[in-house]
Order: C-alpha cells, then sequence, then structure tokens
C-alpha cells in the first residue's frame, strides 16, 4: 500500500510538475506571444512552428495553453487562500466564543451551502462583475463553507482532549489555545481539504470562463478557449484538444498529489496501515 501511495504522489507532482515548468517559461520568456494576433497565419495546424497550432485570430494555441495555467493556478491559489482563511477563522469563532457567534455563522453557512456552486458564483460575479478577479472572489466565497464545516468539526473533536484540558488548566487563554494547541493539530487535514479542493477550483475557473463571465479576452483561460474554439471545431480540433487536455492532466496531477499527500499526514490512515500505533 505504502508504494502504491508513493506511486499516486510522485505522479502527481510529476504532473504538476510539467505544468509549473511551462507556465513559468510562458511567465518569463513567452514575451506576449499568449495574446499575440496574427491574421496571416489563422487556423494553422500543428508544425514545428506553432506545436499547437493557431486558433481562429492566428495567435499560438501552445502560448495560449501555457498562459491560461497561469491564470488558472492564480485564481485557485487565491480562491482556495480565501476559504480556508476565513472558514478556519469563522470555525474557531464558532467553537468558542457562546451559543450565538456559532448559530449566526452556521446560519450563513448553511445558506451559502443551500446554493449549488455554480449559481452561487454566479450571483456573485453579476454584482462584482465578469473577470479573472471576480472569479476568484466568488470561488473562494463558495469554499468558505467547506474549510468551515471540516475545520469546526475537527476542533470539536479536539476539544476535550487531555492536554487542551491541561492547557487550560495552566491558565493558557482561549486564543492560545485555539491557535497554539487547537489548530495545529487539524493543520494536516487542512491541508489535504486544500489541496483537494484546488482541482475543484481551478475547474470552476474554467466553467465561469466557458460561460463567459471568468477572465475575460485577449488573457487567456482554459475555458475561454474551449468557448472560442466551439465556433471552428469542425476544421480546427486543436483549439479544443489542447486546453482540454491541459485541464484534465493538470487536475489529474493535483488529485493524484492530494490522495498521495492524504495518505502521508492523515493520522488515521497511518494506524490503519500500522505504522503509528494507536494511542
Amino acid at each position: 500500500m505504502s508504494r502504491r501511495r508513493n506511486r499516486a504522489l510522485w505522479t502527481g507532482l510529476v504532473l504538476l510538475g510539467v505544468v509549473l515548468g511551462g507556465v513559468a517559461y510562458q511567465l518569463l520568456w513567452g514575451g506576449g506571444s499568449d495574446v499575440r494576433i496574427a491574421v496571416e497565419q489563422r487556423l494553422e495546424p500543428p508544425s514545428p512552428s506553432h506545436a499547437f497550432g493557431t486558433d481562429d485570430l492566428g495567435r499560438d494555441v501552445l502560448a495560449r495553453v501555457l498562459g491560461g495555467g497561469a491564470i488558472a493556478l492564480k485564481v485557485g491559489l487565491v480562491a482556495v487562500g480565501i476559504g480556508l482563511a476565513a472558514g478556519t477563522s469563522l470555525a474557531m469563532v464558532a467553537v468558542r466564543w457562546g451559543r450565538w457567534p456559532a448559530r449566526v455563522v452556521g446560519a450563513v453557512m448553511d445558506g451559502l451551502m443551500a446554493f449549488p456552486a455554480i449559481l452561487l458564483a454566479l450571483a456573485i460575479i453579476a454584482v462584482l462583475g465578469a473577470g479573472y478577479v471576480p472569479a476568484m472572489i466568488a470561488i473562494g466565497i463558495g469554499l468558505i463553507p467547506v474549510f468551515w464545516r471540516q475545520t469546526r468539526a475537527q476542533a470539536l473533536a479536539i476539544e476535550g482532549r487531555e492536554f487542551v484540558l491541561a492547557a487550560r488548566g495552566l491558565g493558557a487563554t482561549e486564543a492560545r489555545v485555539l491557535w497554539r494547541h487547537v489548530l495545529p493539530q487539524i493543520t494536516p487535514l487542512l491541508v489535504i481539504q486544500a489541496t483537494t479542493t484546488f482541482s475543484g477550483a481551478v475547474l470552476s475557473e474554467a466553467s465561469l470562463s466557458f460561460l463567459g463571465v471568468g477572465t475575460q479576452p485577449p488573457l487567456p483561460s482554459w475555458g475561454r478557449m474551449l468557448l472560442d474554439a466551439t465556433r471552428a471545431l469542425g476544421v480546427a480540433p486543436w483549439m479544443a484538444i489542447f486546453p482540454g487536455v491541459a485541464l484534465a492532466v493538470t487536475v489529474l496531477g493535483i488529485n493524484l498529489f492530494g490522495d498521495g499527500l492524504r495518505d502521508a499526514l492523515d493520522p488515521q490512515l497511518r494506524r490503519i496501515a500500522g505504522r503509528e500505533p494507536v494511542a
């Protein structure tokens, strides 16, 4: 089982390394090739001069795929950061500081979870406007209940543990108990949750861009590239194939890495595997 877990972790790292390497190359040495229009080269098939071909405006598809990867990763990181920071903080407040804060926060989280994620994101974007910045904010707000529920459940389970009671008995403040004793215990699970949620944020960005409310032209986005490809799918299938493959490889790499990380960090799975004795 250990070897299988290692394969998932390392396969995910390799796939993500390929994506990150391509994105870094485009950002450092691309020179704006992902937005450069050359109408005289429109709809050229893959060739040595354009490895992934060109789109209906003559833009290099390879450069746009790599540029779209930079947008997708940026949106995913910021969105997960928003969800993690806000969800964890609200859960800590709800766990410790009285019934009313817990009820109010719980009601708000239940309201957010009542909406499908894509509809909630569309509603927020309708207020903030289209673009990848509003998209990352909308996706991040949609992720807050995910981290709130995870953090709250784990924090409640740890609240009655002996080391927490001992810290309070020694006069530690509630803030110190939560941030120095409770939070470190649930950090591995939050890291796992953030990793697995990241792939969903990347897919959400592509979905919003495909609907026309995410990343706006001329900036590249995998979802927007798939939308543009529908206009020339019969004559230039490479316009859809390469961004679709890039999206699939990225999500697969993130999920494999998350699975391997979960197996490495989750103490319950380590106990089941026999690598850690049951306390």
